[in-house]
């Protein structure tokens, strides 16, 4: 082939190459090639001044091209502007920092990039004077999307405030109600317990340091002061704990053996409730809400006198539940007309719809749906919602800011709780667009005891971080690093505190400047101490398991160099737990009373000092030892006794010693056994009587 020829080929290969790469470029970018062919010109002529004027118009023509493509954009979605129209005319009650969307960050108008695109200063957030961001970015970066926002403002957001454990005193109410109202709170949903002031023969169910009359009359001021709207909780069925414990109460049980449920056949047991219900009225005359509790009713049917009346009434158990319900709602409805009986609904939720209609429930109760996982989507499947729909125009959601995380947990997992109330932000979106249910509001739940038996969870002032957050989400549908900050910024935290629960802790204890504070780091610090125990006392790798088990232990056998060294930490971890108990002790005295500072220590500290003790005694006894035996260690010399026949199995039958098998060709056997004979038994016990008389052999020591 001739070299023009082959010129000419090679010309050809790269005509075709530009063509496929032209083709492709098209392809990919769609209708903007000019953009990516004008680039090497650009390029090229980057430092002269006819390439700034071309970069000027081709930033002018993008501008003009996007400004377009908004403008048209905005043609095609009149109807959700007019929704959008309209929500902003919902919320003009709201608080004004829901109303505009908070910006991830100011800039100085000093300093703002030209070509960067700009909202317009006149309030209309959707007027754009120069390339706009897309709606993902202004999702993004502003505030994230809200389908619901108009349903949130004008929600309830009660803060439950768990009192049968850990009751604050009043003072620390009067510092902490102000904070609920800044971070989104506009109710307390107040659970007392035997903190109430029961009185006359229910005096014997309030605790010994319950609130009196004039508490509750100062709570309901300092509520109402705060915009807080308070809906107070008693117990009518299930968590009666605090009721039938006592010996007065004994007879009225689902079953003798629990304190837990009421028996609903048992009519006196229908007066106690109302008896209660008439001494909580009587101290919240206001109120326009009750909650009737009703949860977790275990041991429903199981006593004789459910079981008699399920028979002669010919009703199935979920007919019981929803006959005791229709009772006590009924009551409350007719007594006190201005208010509406709220109940939990978990009893509800696997329930045919037959019992939920034959009693005609949905006019009595608003059911409050509670969830304190991550996975509410997925765990309260569309059944559920369509039954309530069908029953209960009116409904409640529940989640946890705190108590969730374990019956003794002192601190709080904040990202657990954030994804339980993302979850809860997608359930009511979905339910929502189905419109199956109108949603009351949400009961943002504190437990501070699993039942009334149960140790002590997170104390409130630890959780208040959490709460900020979780009440964040409630108010804007979702959570970004700028509504992050504003929460931690309003309670004086450090913006970068960490949100999980992580070992080993982290070296600074976060600092916060709400009331209660100084409780954050105190418990933060119990952690570091109980890390470092765990760490010396129960890790699979500390001496303990290597050299102080229950075999070195049994044996007193041990190397006193390993036991050394681990006394040295174990005394640092019981003078640290000394200090902090002291420094621990005057943090919660401003807040707490004595039994709850004392209960408190119990289950987080005083075991520690009571292990390290006993750890130390073990410790001293085995180091006393200065020589050992050899192995194998438990094998001691002992006298050898005869064997005895065995006469239950008759004839020449011989029973060996343990884990030695009989042989008759055994000398030792053969010499002990005696003959049978009179003669040779009795020879035979005195020899055995001898033996037992001589000294046992003892190791050195």
């Amino acid at each position: 082939m001739s070299l023009k020829k082959k010129a000419r080929l090679f010309g050809l290969l790269i005509a075709t190459g530009l063509v496929f790469i032209s083709l492709f470029t098209y392809l990919s970018h769609g209708s903007k090639p000019v953009a990516n062919i004008e680039q090497p010109i650009k390029v090229h002529l980057r430092d002269s001044g006819e390439g700034a004027l071309l970069r000027k118009q081709h930033r002018e023509e993008e501008q003009r091209e996007q400004l377009k493509s908004i403008h048209d954009g905005q043609s095609d979605k009149e109807h959700e502007t007019e929704d959008k129209q309209n929500n902003v005319k919902d919320q003009e009650g709201a608080p004004q920092q829901i109303q505009k969307p908070i910006l991830k960050e100011r800039k100085n108008e000093n300093n703002v990039d030209k070509n960067e695109p700009q909202l317009k200063e006149n309030g209309d957030d959707n007027a754009v004077n120069k390339p706009a961001q897309t709606e993902e970015q202004v999702h993004s970066d502003v505030l994230p999307k809200v389908s619901i926002r108009s349903q949130l403002l004008g929600q309830k957001r009660l803060v439950h405030l768990d009192l049968k454990g850990a009751p604050p005193n009043l003072a620390y109410f009067r510092q902490i109600f102000p904070v609920f109202k800044k971070l989104g709170a506009n109710g307390l949903l107040i659970e007392y317990e035997d903190m109430f002031p029961y009185s006359g023969d229910l005096s014997v169910i309030a605790a010994s340091n319950s609130y009196t009359q004039a508490n509750i009359a100062e709570l309901h001021k300092l509520a109402k002061e705060n915009g807080l709207e308070i809906m107070p909780l008693v117990q009518t069925f299930g968590h009666m704990e605090f009721v039938l414990k006592h010996r007065e109460f004994i007879h009225l049980r689902e079953v003798q053996d629990y304190a837990s449920a009421l028996c609903p056949a048992n009519k006196e047991a229908i007066l106690l409730v109302y008896k209660m219900i008439d001494q909580m009225m009587a101290l919240h005359p206001d109120i326009s809400y009750l909650h009737i509790g009703c949860d977790e009713v275990y041991h429903l049917g199981m006593s004789q006198m459910s079981q008699d009346m399920m028979a002669h009434l010919r009703i199935s158990k979920n007919d019981l539940f929803v006959r005791h319900v229709s009772t006590i709602a009924q009551y409350v409805k007719t007594k006190y007309p201005h208010v509406q009986p709220v109940m939990w609904d978990d009893m509800f939720r696997w329930m045919d719809e037959e019992s939920l209609q034959k009693y005609k429930i949905g006019r009595l109760v608003e059911p409050m749906i509670w969830l304190y996982t991550y996975n509410v989507v997925e765990r309260l499947e569309m059944s559920i919602w369509e039954k309530y729909a069908k029953h209960f125009p009116n409904v409640w959601a529940a989640s946890a800011f705190k108590g969730a995380g374990g019956v003794l947990e002192y601190t709080t997992n904040i990202e657990e709780r954030i994804n339980n109330h993302l979850d809860w932000i997608n359930m009511m979106n979905i339910v929502e667009s189905r419109k199956l249910v109108n949603f009351r509001g949400i009961a943002l739940t504190g437990w501070q005891r699993y039942d009334h038996f149960a140790g002590l969870c997170e104390l409130l002032p630890v959780t208040i971080p959490s709460l900020g957050l979780t009440l964040a989400i409630m108010l804007h549908g979702n959570m970004n690093e700028t509504l992050q900050k504003q929460v931690f910024r309003t309670l004086g935290c450090d913006p970068h505190m960490d949100l999980s629960i992580r070992d080993p802790p982290p070296a600074i204890y976060p600092h916060c400047s709400y009331p209660g504070n100084s409780l954050l780091s105190s418990v933060y610090q119990l952690r570091e101490l109980h890390y470092k125990f765990d760490e010396v006392a129960h890790s699979r790798q500390s001496v303990l398991y290597g050299w102080m088990s229950p075999y070195n232990i049994k044996h007193n056998f041990s190397n006193n160099w390993q036991l050394d060294n681990m006394l040295k930490p174990m005394n640092e971890i019981k003078y640290n737990t000394m200090s902090y108990i002291s420094s621990f002790k005057n943090n919660m005295v401003l807040i707490y009373d004595k039994p709850t500072i004392d209960e408190f220590l119990d289950e987080q500290l005083t075991w520690i000092l009571t292990e390290i003790a006993d750890i130390e005694r073990k410790a001293m006894k085995l180091m006393q030892i200065r020589s050992w035996p050899k192995r194998p260690l438990g094998i001691l010399p002992r006298p050898r006794t005869p064997n005895v026949r065995n006469r239950q199995q008759g004839g020449n039958a011989i029973q060996a010693a343990p884990n030695q098998p009989v042989s008759n060709n055994n000398p030792v056997q053969r010499k002990n056994f005696p003959k049978a004979n009179d003669q040779s038994r009795s020879n035979f016990y005195k020899r055995r009587a001898e033996l037992q008389k001589r000294p046992q052999f003892a190791p050195k020591s």
